[in-house]
This record gives structure tokens, sequence and C-alpha cells, in this order.
């Protein structure tokens, strides 16, 4: 099965001596992926961690055989999916048996035989859920959240499968309890990374859960849509309501509506903001959301 990725990279990579190499570029004008392999240094500063780790695997692809894929967070990147953390410097590859090593890719996970793959501009790559399962039994709880709801809301499998394919792993196998938790709380309706890393840090410091992508509405009609909402308490972890069509491109009005707005929130009911640097640090996150009355739980079940 043949999938588009977000970008097609137009790499110019050399295979000729490293002096033809040096002397064929101009050196401000693209960025070295890895050896051999360059990019337009302008694009290049516009891509996000992942758009480049995607580059990354671009640029490994031709020294690859048959017997390996595309795995974990290098499937990730090429499937435009999140991840939270720092991306590996190195290409995640799935192995069948006893492939010879390499240098330019991480050896990430060995099998006996390798799952049906998908192709993304020809390169072989696991497909969605399959990446989504591998990084839920290896990486953080925020993290393969974060993945696994962004799967979701692109509609690249249904809940039910995912929770069909965790429960088909092997009793003791590694990082199993994680892969549990994770199909348990994946919602598509989480609209960012950030929403997914601050739902995480709920759930594992036992507060209340909340309902996600909360109406607001007031006497005049609807206000906007904010990220949690509990009892007596709206919560945004980006600091902007969704607030429909009237958007506008001007930043000084659209920073004036906003305040309106918030006001008017805050005429119906409390509201507490957070940032990413707060739910990543997770202690700044829970503080305001205590100093609002949310806080730990005992017996607090996310999980029926």
């Amino acid at each position: 099965m043949e999938h588009a990725d977000a970008m097609n990279p137009a790499l110019l990579q050399f295979t000729g001596p490293r002096t033809l190499r040096a002397e064929a570029l101009d050196q401000d004008a693209w960025t070295q992926v890895r050896h051999g392999a360059f990019y337009p240094a302008s694009e290049w500063e516009a891509l996000d961690a992942g758009e480049r780790h995607a580059l990354l695997v671009h640029a490994g692809v031709p020294k690859w055989a048959e017997d390996r894929l595309v795995s974990h967070w290098s499937a990730a990147a090429l499937h435009g999916l999140p991840t939270i953390g720092r991306w590996p410097n190195r290409v995640d590859v799935m192995v069948a048996g006893r492939g010879r090593t390499s240098q330019h890719v991480q050896r990430f996970h060995r099998v006996k035989e390798l799952p049906t793959p998908v192709q993304i501009n020809g390169i072989r790559v696991t497909d969605p859920l399959r990446t989504v399962v591998d990084l839920a039994r290896c990486t953080s709880l925020r993290s393969a959240l974060a993945t696994a709801d962004a799967a979701l809301r692109k509609k690249m499998f249904a809940i039910e499968a995912l929770r069909q394919a965790v429960s088909e792993l092997p009793t003791g196998v590694r990082g199993k309890q994680t892969a549990l938790l994770v199909a348990q709380l994946a919602d598509e309706r989480a609209e960012s990374p950030l929403e997914s890393m601050s739902r995480a840090v709920m759930f594992q410091a036992r507060l209340p859960r909340p309902e996600l992508q909360v109406v607001v509405r007031d006497g005049r009609g609807f206000i906007g849509r904010c990220d949690f909402g509990w009892d007596g308490l709206l919560g945004e972890c980006d600091g902007k309501m969704k607030y429909g069509a009237d958007l506008t491109d001007d930043p000084s009005a659209a920073v004036w509506r906003e305040k309106q707005r918030e006001d008017r929130i805050r005429r119906v009911t409390d509201l507490a903001r957070w940032c990413w640097d707060d739910a990543y640090a997770e202690g700044p996150m829970l503080r305001i959301l205590a100093d609002k009355g949310v806080r730990p739980r005992p017996g607090q079940q996310w999980i029926a």
C-alpha cells in the first residue's frame, strides 16, 4: 500500500569524493542532513524536529535492504505523527532475523518476521497502527498518547483496532502495560500534543477525568470551545480558545477578540490556563489546577 507523507523532500545527494562535494555546494545555501546528503538551508530552518527527522530517513533509505522496515520514531516522522521529547539522531529500523549492522542506522527492534509494510514515497514503513503500538511499548505515556491521539484524529485507524492490537501482545512482553494504558486513554478529540501530554499528566496525578473539547455558551450564544472541563472550571492548555469561523488574521484584532471572549467565559465559569513548559514540568500545571480546586482524588478511576 502506498501512502503519501506531508513532505516530498528534494534532497541533494552526492556519491563522489568529499572534495568534489565541498566544491559543488554553496555551504550557506545547503544544510547537511547526513554524510553525503544536503537540503536547502532556507527550507531546513522552517522544518520542525519531526520533519527534519523524516529527511534523515529519506537520506538513509538507499543503504537499506529488503529485510528491514523503517519503524518506531522514524516511522512516526514519515506518517506525520508527533512524539514528545527529543527525536533520535539515527534512523529506527525493524530487522528480520540476524541482518547485518550499519553505522548509519540504529537497529531498534529485531523480529522473526517483518509485519506487512506500507510505502511512503517508496520507503517501506510499519503501518500507523503498528507504529503506535511499537512506540507505546518503549516510550513514555505522555509521548505515546500524543502519537496515538494524533493517529486517531487523522483517522489512520479506529480505537477498536488499537485496543485489539494491544490485547494481542504476548503476556509479559516489554511495555505492554503502558500500551494498555494508551489504548484505554487515547482519544481523537485531542487536538495537539500539548493536550495529550496534559491529559497524561492529569491521569498520572490522579486528577478527576475532564471532559474534552467543551463548548462554552452564554446568553448571547456560542463563545468558544475549551480543551478541558470540570464542574465549575474550564481548562486551556495553549492559551488560545477555539472560536470558530470568525478568527481573523490581524494579530491585534485577534488578541482583542480573545480578551473579550475570555471575559465572557469568566462570567459563566472559572478558567485555568497553562502552557507547554507548565505541562512538561508537571508541577506548575498541577499547581495551577490545584489553585482552582482540581486536586488528586484517592481512588480516582479513569479506566473502567
